[in-house]
């Protein structure tokens, strides 16, 4: 397998994988909406960080992307 083949694969799993956390977020949401949590450490936070963690796995699936066009350009 190329290296750039190995590139899309992680971008894609790293793209799998934030789809998944953000799903999980709105699936936790909708069972349990920060109003109807009486504190705020609830499913709240639990939200907050699955939201972020999808965001920070995108960039780090357009940072493998957008090397892999670096790479792909200098040939």
């Amino acid at each position: 397998m190329s290296v750039l083949n190995e590139m899309n694969a992680a971008k894609n799993t790293l793209q799998e994988i934030a789809n998944q956390a953000y799903n999980l977020a709105m699936g936790l949401q909708n069972a349990a909406p920060a109003q109807a949590v009486q504190s705020t450490t609830g499913a709240s936070r639990s939200v907050q960080y699955l939201l972020e963690t999808s965001l920070q796995i995108n960039k780090a699936s357009q940072a493998i992307e957008e090397t892999g066009s670096l790479s792909g350009s200098k040939k």
